[in-house]
């Protein structure tokens, strides 16, 4: 089968060489017309129909990527509650480690700053952006080399590493 460019360029050259007898009013080149334009409307449809199952495919894939996603999100909601409960029954069990064959739990201590109160905390320890608010890393270094930072604490935590 002939490409749409090709069937496009052979209509329009009968079109242009169609010719009308004066005498007759006969069309000559009428049926090579007809012909083309049979042609040119199969090839045009065909496009149009691949055009519509591409458009259909990638509608059905933008779906599924919802879909898909909306799936992670829950897993990894699922995932952090159940992470939340087993730490909570070994903090509850007073086990520090846990440790298998297959697998091995053991809690990692960290920092975060705590701001009780951010009106009080020095605009030396804000950061610009829209609004001002805590710059915790400064504030956990300067709580770190002893200074006392209005409206800012350290509070530990314990948290649970799976490997």
């Amino acid at each position: 089968m002939a490409y749409l460019y090709e069937i496009t360029e052979r209509y329009r050259e009968i079109l242009d060489g169609i010719q009308i007898d004066e005498e007759t009013g006969e069309v000559k080149g009428a049926e090579a017309l007809e012909i083309a334009a049979e042609e040119f409307d199969a090839k045009v449809e065909s496009f149009a129909l691949y055009i519509k199952n591409l458009r259909a495919e990638a509608e059905a894939i933008k779906a599924e990527q919802k879909t898909l996603g909306e799936r992670r999100n829950a897993l990894e909601r699922k995932t952090e509650r159940i992470e939340d409960a087993l730490a909570a029954a070994m903090v509850a069990a007073g086990r520090a480690k846990f440790e298998t064959a297959r697998v091995a739990l053991s809690f990692r201590r960290s920092e975060s700053v705590a701001i009780t109160d951010e009106g009080a905390i020095p605009l030396v320890f804000m950061r610009e952006t829209v609004k001002y608010e805590p710059d915790k890393a400064a504030i956990k270094k300067h709580i770190n080399a002893g200074y006392t930072i209005p409206g800012a604490t350290l509070e530990g935590k314990q948290n649970l590493q799976i490997k």
